[in-house]
């Protein structure tokens, strides 16, 4: 496996894992092969983390024989591992251990610029780290889809990247907001409506904030009522709180009528 690199893409070779402990099965060593590998951060103080470690057992058994390993890595000590891991028995049938020195993390959570758990790394039988993400988010369809031969690292690349222009529209929004710019805000907003028409759920919740913000000098009810038609448009009227937005947005533009008919829709 490669060395620790940081600023790392997905298609990068993925570091080898650094371990101190092995508290359930292993040990694991990934190179490529005929195994694809998830590993996964977490915690034993991490609610969501508790809440994918069935996921994770039911996708460990599902895939067992297809040669996928799944490893769950934690930067906690063996006394607090050990007993926990011990107590969830078989809700967590899959390779668990203990980074070291933080190293395991460093090479992949660290080089993909990832600070929250629970986070999940898919490596194919290449030792290419080609999918980064929650594990309760679509995980399994990237291991199928590795297994098969229909994912594509490459359109996983575009997706990445798209994301990361998302994120950085959003923080300038952001920004306006806390400096209570309104032509900043604006033009933010319009921007991301140009470029993100399908972006549902972040046009509604644009459209809820200039709705709803507790600094009323900031509500811009026409844009709203835009953003948040563009989001009913995008999700084809069939997202319960898209409507809702969109029901406010027409009640706060004097359009009654359709507002009631929007709530009642959303209802």
């Amino acid at each position: 496996a490669a060395p620790i690199a940081l600023a790392a893409e997905l298609g990068s070779n993925a570091p080898a894992l650094a371990i101190d402990q092995w508290i359930k099965g292993g040990p694991v060593t990934i190179a490529p092969g005929d195994k694809v590998y998830v590993v996964e951060f977490w915690a034993t103080w991490c609610g969501p983390c508790l809440k994918s470690i069935p996921h994770l057992s039911e996708l460990q058994k599902e895939y067992k024989d297809k040669g996928v390993v799944f490893i769950g890595v934690s930067d906690e000590d063996a006394d607090t591992v050990r007993p926990f891991v011990a107590e969830q028995g078989a809700q967590m049938e899959y390779t668990v251990a203990l980074d070291k020195d933080r190293q395991t993390s460093k090479g992949y959570m660290e080089a993909f610029n990832r600070d929250t758990i629970p986070t999940a790394f898919v490596v194919d039988k290449q030792a290419r780290i080609v999918w980064v993400g929650h594990p309760m988010d679509g995980l399994d369809e990237v291991v199928q889809g590795v297994l098969d031969g229909t994912y594509s690292v490459e359109k996983a690349k575009q997706r990445e990247a798209r994301k990361a222009r998302v994120m950085e529209s959003v923080e300038q929004l952001n920004a306006a907001f806390n400096a209570k710019d309104k032509a900043k805000i604006q033009a933010s907003a319009e921007d991301i409506l140009t470029k993100y028409p399908d972006e549902a759920d972040l046009l509604n919740r644009i459209a809820w904030v200039l709705l709803t913000h507790d600094d009323k000098s900031l509500h811009n009810y026409p844009l709203a009522r835009r953003l948040a038609k563009t989001a009913v448009d995008s999700s084809k009227g069939k997202d319960s709180a898209i409507m809702d937005t969109y029901a406010l947005a027409l009640f706060e533009t004097c359009d009654v009528k359709g507002a009631i008919a929007a709530q009642e829709k959303a209802i």
